[in-house]
């Protein structure tokens, strides 16, 4: 859950139980090379959304509308404008409300990928241009961006045996040490895209690229923690089943100092999840295999030991989905477990998405 103040945690809490109210108004700062530029800058309601499944977790549009005294346009029209998407980023937050009380929620720090189908709407004044006003969408991702754009040029040594300190080096972000880390094997050369090796190494300790709201890179634990929250109101509640994302079979793949691969396996051989009948025959699930490869697996105990572990989570997922729709809560997140007061069913959400008085999250529930 973000943190926040405990009177802000209470009027969620409130709300949810169908009492009280407040206002929520979206804000941006305009930053640039850790400058701000702009403070408080109105825009509308944004179309964001979280998914766990993405390596860029954040993502949507956002509104910005924009007048001032001199009739100044802000629409980006050559590299270097203020809103053009070339290293320009918003901080984005919610402004919350209630009497005379008052916090701010930070919702994430966004780099402008575009600015689709500005129109300018200019006008002569003593022959001048002049803008009464105007309003232009921009189209925005969190910071893992930046990432998923690079690459290695070259093959590149690590530079230590840290995990933290290559993500640090691999990815050049401000760090936040969330989880234990881990050993990189001895003589790692990295090439071609960042983005599968920045999650290799984040598997190395078990943990998925986070960022805090204010663009920190951390980390968050695959194993799933207790639960922060119990979600009591709800508009909906739709279950959804799907045999897509389980497995029960795993292959993993790691590379002796030789260079040569290693192969290690793990299946399950009793129950519903089971591979094959007694006997050898087809279960009635059948086989379904999940493969990884990873560099960072440089012998055998290695590669079985990292099979077993991810068995154990990739048929423990059974497909069951929950989605929930309840009233606004701006301090849901992807990761977080949580306890649905309906049944209490604990779950980890791995999709958040706010629009208007509602939240919508995707709920992923384990096998007991």
């Amino acid at each position: 859950m973000r943190d926040v103040q405990d009177a802000t945690r209470q009027l969620f809490a409130d709300l949810a139980e169908g009492r009280g109210g407040f206002d929520a108004v979206w804000s941006a700062d305009l930053m640039y090379d850790g400058e701000r530029r702009l403070s408080n800058l109105a825009i509308g309601e944004p179309d964001l959304s979280w998914d766990l499944g993405r390596f860029v977790v954040a993502s949507g549009s956002v509104p910005v509308v924009w007048s001032d005294a001199f009739g100044t346009s802000m629409i980006p029209r050559r590299i270097g404008d203020w809103f053009s998407p070339f290293g320009s980023e918003m901080q984005i937050d919610v402004v919350i409300s209630a009497g005379k009380y008052q916090d701010r929620i930070p919702m994430g720090r966004f780099i402008i990928d575009a600015v689709p189908d500005a129109e300018d709407r200019r006008m002569l004044f003593e022959g001048q241009p002049f803008t009464v006003g105007e309003s232009f969408k921009l189209e925005v991702s969190d910071r893992l961006t930046k990432v998923a754009r690079d690459e290695f040029r070259v093959p590149t040594r690590a530079t230590s045996t840290s995990a933290w300190q290559e993500v640090q080096a691999l990815t050049g972000f401000p760090i936040l040490k969330s989880v234990p880390d881990a050993v990189v094997p001895a003589g790692m050369a990295y090439e071609g895209a960042k983005e599968p090796i920045v999650n290799k190494v984040f598997d190395l300790m078990n943990a998925w690229p986070h960022l805090t709201p204010d663009g920190v890179l951390t980390a968050l634990s695959k194993a799933w923690g207790s639960p922060v929250d119990t979600i009591r109101g709800r508009v909906s509640s739709p279950i959804s089943m799907t045999a897509d994302n389980t497995y029960n079979s795993v292959v993993v793949e790691g590379k002796g100092d030789d260079g040569e691969p290693i192969f290690a396996f793990a299946e399950i051989v009793e129950g519903i999840l089971r591979t094959t009948n007694a006997g050898g025959a087809v279960s009635p699930f059948g086989s379904r295999t999940f493969r990884y490869a990873s560099e960072f697996l440089r012998t055998y105990d290695q590669c079985a030991n990292y099979a077993r572990t991810l068995l154990q989570r990739v048929s423990k997922l059974r497909g069951v989905r929950r989605t929930i729709v309840e009233p606004l809560n701006l301090l849901r997140e992807v990761g977080d477990v949580v306890i649905d007061a309906s049944d209490g069913a604990t779950a980890r959400i791995t999709q958040v998405k706010h629009r208007g008085a509602e939240t919508t999250t995707l709920l992923e529930i384990p096998d007991e």
